[in-house]
């Protein structure tokens, strides 16, 4: 399934807080994710917030964000696909 994802599902994948069982499945690698090009600035600036709450210990945001942007399946930028999400009506 092909997936458009926003910062705040990557950010739930690391730190557990409300719909995190709903982010999670995304992982999974039957999904072809997409991102928009600030992802990664959003990822980053989302967990340095959690970091300044103290919601995650100092040295976990760069651990967190390394989990979000290395070890998992690679984001595709949609012009890079080819092709535009859209939004099935039911």
């Amino acid at each position: 399934m092909r997936c458009v994802i926003d910062s705040s599902v990557a950010f739930k994948w690391v730190v557990p807080e409300l719909d995190t069982d709903k982010a999670l499945p995304l992982r999974d690698p039957s999904h072809d994710l997409l991102s928009p090009d600030i992802f990664p600035v959003e990822v980053a600036h989302a967990l340095t917030r959690a970091e300044r709450q103290q919601r995650i210990a100092v040295s976990e945001a760069r651990l967190f964000l390394a989990d979000v942007l290395i070890r998992q399946r690679t984001f595709y930028l949609w012009w890079e696909t080819g092709t535009h999400a859209t939004r099935e009506e039911s």
